[in-house]
């Protein structure tokens, strides 16, 4: 050990020690030194915040300092408050001796060692550089009572011979624990590594097969779902074969072969159209070759593609779109399929529903027949909607009571002068009884009468009658008829309107919004469609203007409002939903079959709409359109 000579009394000692925690089995000795040879030397010691607790009680009357400063660490990252606050308490105390009790020439005691030039500077098993301004240098070897002898011996610039000095025994022990402690934290550290790294790898295995298993089970549940779907039209066409057996079974033969040769139609309409869609793609393919077959040809049909693809994606489609917003947006009040647009309020009809009237001898006779079950409490207003606010001079009404419990069969029979005729008993269904009730009126109509009918708890608008028949008088080549929609609530008031666009046979073929209340059609054209399905219970109107528009009828949509339909507050029960969905799919699936498409359907119906609201606009300003 190489000490140089240094001055003999020392007032002031420094010492940094800010490593790791075993390092105290260096200071523990040199610190009970030094308070044994410099009794009145004051010392103060620099240690990491960690150490700061079991250091103290290692050796008394020493003033430690607890830093969070670590050396093990970039300078760059250090708190420079913490920093400044340590070399300020450097520089005002002047020590007389500033040891570095350190593994080696940290950058914290290259710091500190600016801060006080005229220190004698005593480094520790620290490697000699030309940063660090070593005075006297001392290479210990293992043992922390030679090490902190030699640290001693150092800083005070005396030899020391091997003395006893007092430790706490307390202390001593307790620092043997924690190292202890630490190297078995070490151990288990380690370990739990290892551990962790075969761990890894086995959960990254998993996270593979988790992988592989999430992708087929979304596999399996996309085969589910189409295998379901394919299962609920499978159900949805076994039903509708066999109430098509029960119809034959009935009587209503010509009914079934319609609705069969309509299937048939439509399969060899939609192979037309697939055809039709090919040979246009090819003209269009040899239009395109034949173009491209000259330079100037190609660059002209280059510049149109992108000049039309540009117009019809960055201006029209856009201005489209805001123009069918705006539409939609300023005509809350007649929003086509919504069942309640506004509050409550006295219901406006036309005021001049039949402004040019013909002879009597020359109307045609309407018959209309009106389905019952238990709606005494609305019957009453329905009847009077048909009878005495339309006087009109043909009519042939006829009710069919369903059996009706309430007061239902008194009302039609206040009411039986003024009808044709009347019948109760039970029935299969809304669809049984209208058959019932027509199959009563045949003998009555001829094939350019007319036909309707009008549920128990919806009226029709005063004069629609004689609109409805001053309309086919003069039109005599029309043969169904539909019009406008006020919706009422339980006390007859206004609660929405449907303003229908004109006819679009394309539209109602995918969205079922035609009032079946302002529904009129000849009986030549209901003989032609096979007559109503009594099968079916929420779509019949639905279901016979499509077999109407498939058997060639002229449809026309009148520009007045018809009837009204009354909304109640009660929520379906989910079994009527749920036969009511039925119907709605069936029927879809035997007009569209396989080329039946949800994106079409909302299309269809956005663009009804549209139509609608446009026609509500002009209908504000006085223009029947």
């Amino acid at each position: 050990m190489d000490v140089s000579p240094v001055k003999q009394r020392v007032s002031k000692i420094w010492i940094i020690r800010t490593g790791a925690f075993d390092g105290l089995a260096l200071l523990a000795p040199a610190l009970a030194l030094i308070r044994a040879e410099a009794p009145g030397a004051a010392l103060r010691v620099l240690i990491s915040r960690e150490n700061a607790g079991p250091a103290q009680s290692l050796v008394g009357g020493i003033d430690w300092i607890a830093t969070s400063l670590d050396p093990a660490q970039p300078e760059n990252r250090a708190d420079p408050e913490e920093l400044a606050r340590i070399e300020r308490m450097l520089r005002d105390d002047a020590p007389d001796v500033l040891a570095c009790a350190a593994p080696e020439a940290d950058w914290l005691a290259l710091r500190l060692a600016g801060c006080c030039p005229r220190s004698l500077r005593v480094a520790v098993r620290c490697r000699e550089t030309s940063a660090y301004p070593v005075t006297t240098r001392c290479d210990a070897g293992e043992g922390g009572w030679r090490e902190g002898q030699a640290l001693a011996a150092l800083i005070l610039g005396k030899s020391l011979r091997p003395r006893p000095v007092e430790i706490s025994t307390g202390a001593a022990d307790e620092l043997v624990a924690i190292r202890r402690e630490l190297e078995e934290t070490r151990r288990k550290l380690e370990e739990t590594v290892g551990e962790r790294g075969r761990t890894t790898s086995e959960s990254e295995g998993w996270l593979r097969k988790l992988a592989q298993a999430d992708e087929e089970i979304a596999r399996l549940k996309a085969e589910f779902g189409a295998k379901s779907a394919e299962t609920d039209l499978l159900r949805l066409r076994i039903e509708e074969r066999e109430a098509s057996l029960r119809n034959m079974a009935s009587g209503h033969v010509a009914l079934e072969l319609h609705k069969h040769y309509q299937r048939i139609v439509r399969q060899k309409e939609a192979a037309i159209l697939a055809l039709d869609r090919v040979c246009r793609e090819r003209e269009a393919l040899i239009g395109r070759l034949t173009l491209e077959a000259t330079r100037g040809g190609a660059l002209s049909r280059r510049i149109g593609l992108a000049a039309a693809g540009f117009w019809s994606a960055k201006v029209a489609a856009p201005l489209r779109r805001l123009w069918e917003d705006f539409l939609l947006e300023g005509t809350r009040r007649s929003a086509l399929g919504e069942p309640r647009q506004h509050p409550a309020r006295r219901a406006a009809w036309d005021r001049r529903l039949a402004p040019r009237r013909i002879r009597a001898s020359r109307l045609p006779r309407i018959g209309l027949v009106t389905p019952s079950l238990n709606q005494a409490r609305h019957l009453e207003r329905a009847i009077a909607s048909a009878t005495r606010l339309q006087a009109y001079p043909r009519l042939f009404y006829v009710i069919q009571d369903g059996g009706s419990s309430d007061r239902s069969i008194q009302v039609i029979r206040a009411a039986e002068s003024q009808l044709h005729g009347w019948l109760t008993g039970a029935n299969a269904g809304k669809g049984d009884a209208l058959a019932r009730g027509f199959d009563s009126l045949a003998g009555a109509l001829a094939p350019d009468d007319v036909m309707a009918w009008l549920d128990g708890d919806d009226v029709l608008a005063p004069g629609a009658l004689r609109r409805v028949g001053d309309y086919f008088a003069r039109h005599p080549r029309v043969d169904v008829v539909y019009g406008h929609r006020i919706l009422i609530d339980e006390d007859d008031r206004e609660i929405g309107r449907w303003v229908m666009p004109q006819h679009d046979a394309e539209t109602w073929r995918w969205v079922d919004w035609v009032p079946r209340e302002t529904l009129f059609w000849r009986k030549r054209a209901w003989d032609r469609a096979g007559g109503i399905d009594p099968s079916l219970h929420y779509t019949l109107a639905w279901d016979l203007l499509l077999r109407f528009e498939a058997t060639g009828a002229r449809i026309v949509r009148l520009p007045r409002f018809l009837g009204a339909k009354r909304v109640g507050d009660d929520t379906p029960a989910p079994a009527v939903q749920a036969r009511k969905d039925r119907e709605i799919r069936a029927l879809l699936d035997r007009v569209h079959g396989a080329s039946f498409d949800e994106n079409r359907q909302r299309y269809e119906a956005r663009r009804a709409a549209v139509r609608s609201a446009w026609c509500e606009a002009l209908l504000r300003l006085g223009i029947r359109w």
